[in-house]
């Protein structure tokens, strides 16, 4: 969120929250769904080096 925004992320997602929290807590909920819509977006998404690091194990 801190990175890619909540407009972009709403984009990628497919949602219109207006509020980082709200996006947060949608997130949150959806874990899975959330993470292929980002694998799968054609939007340039920052991945931050924390998952980068888990993902090359």
């Amino acid at each position: 969120m801190k990175v890619n925004g909540l407009e972009k992320l709403n984009h990628v997602f497919g949602t219109k929250y207006k509020k980082e929290d709200d996006l947060r807590k949608f997130m949150k909920h959806n874990k899975t769904e959330c993470g292929l819509k980002i694998f799968e977006s054609s939007e340039e998404i920052i991945i931050p080096e924390y998952i980068m690091e888990a993902i090359r194990w």
